[in-house]
């Protein structure tokens, strides 16, 4: 597991591939536990792209109807 601020990553090999989770750890205490998304290791780089992108753009405004 590796850590940074509230968020953690891991990567583990299974018989079938790659598999990688990302979460949001919720207790402290337990950094193991949290809100977590998991996807396959090949997907990483169009994900990594996605945030880079992400970061560039401008939101878009909220408005209560």
């Amino acid at each position: 597991m590796i850590r940074k601020g509230k968020f953690a990553v891991d990567k583990v090999k299974y018989k079938d591939g790659i598999g990688c989770c990302l979460w949001y750890i919720i207790d402290e205490k337990k950094p193991e536990t949290g809100l977590c998304w998991d996807f396959s290791y090949s997907d990483l780089d169009t994900i990594l792209e996605l945030l880079e992108k992400l970061k560039k753009i401008n939101p878009t405004i909220y408005k209560e109807k």
